[in-house]
């Protein structure tokens, strides 16, 4: 296959927040709804030019264990947009530049999105865009294995800023691995399958933690 550099383009960075359980009172299938959304437009060189952040309803509960980890109460939740109207926030957010490449630290946005939108009979509102799966393109930058978004500021000497497993502290958190990452980010091949919306990484949407 020929191999062909990304290129250089702004990215609508993604983090998603889902309902878990601890591992030990988890049912079988299990599926950790969305109930935080977090993005950021941001450019080749990590510049940041617009953010966008909401709570969403879900029929999960709030567990205890996913509050704790998470500092997300039922009643911020309660407080959330529903599902549709969620999806159709970020559909007029991510319709703000031109560009048609999102990206997230990992594939577990990916699917968590797409799981979460049929479910709710809705087509995704990134339908048809190319995903980047930043925390592999990190680590292939680097020649290393993949970690998670914590390890990968520490591996960086970056410090994390705001709270950790919030969708917009995260999003920041990944914008400056990005611009860290820069020019390596943008002079992979885009060969790798992970690179397209079609075919992301296979994860189980069981937890929380990234």
């Amino acid at each position: 296959m020929r191999e062909i550099l990304i290129e250089p383009v702004d990215v609508l960075i993604i983090d998603i927040e889902n309902t878990c359980m601890h591992e030990a009172e988890r049912p079988e299938n299990y599926h950790g709804q969305i109930i935080e959304i977090g993005a950021a437009w941001v450019t080749p060189t990590g510049e940041v030019l617009e953010k966008f952040s909401t709570l969403v309803q879900a029929e999960n509960p709030v567990t205890e264990f996913c509050t704790e980890l998470l500092g997300i109460t039922q009643a911020d939740v309660d407080g959330g947009l529903l599902f549709a109207d969620a999806m159709q926030a970020l559909a007029e957010f991510a319709t703000r530049h031109s560009s048609r490449t999102w990206g997230s630290w990992g594939a577990a946005d990916l699917k968590s999105l797409n799981h979460d939108c049929a479910h709710h009979g809705l087509e995704s509102p990134l339908a048809g865009w190319e995903h980047r799966n930043i925390k592999k393109e990190w680590a292939k930058a680097r020649k290393i294995k993949q970690v998670g978004m914590k390890k990968a500021l520490e591996i960086a000497r970056i410090d994390l800023e705001g709270p950790h497993h919030r969708a917009l502290s995260d999003v920041l958190n990944i914008v400056k691995l990005y611009a860290a990452g820069w020019p390596a980010l943008h002079n992979l091949p885009k060969a790798d399958p992970d690179f397209m919306q079609g075919r992301p990484e296979i994860i189980e949407l069981t937890g929380c933690a990234r």
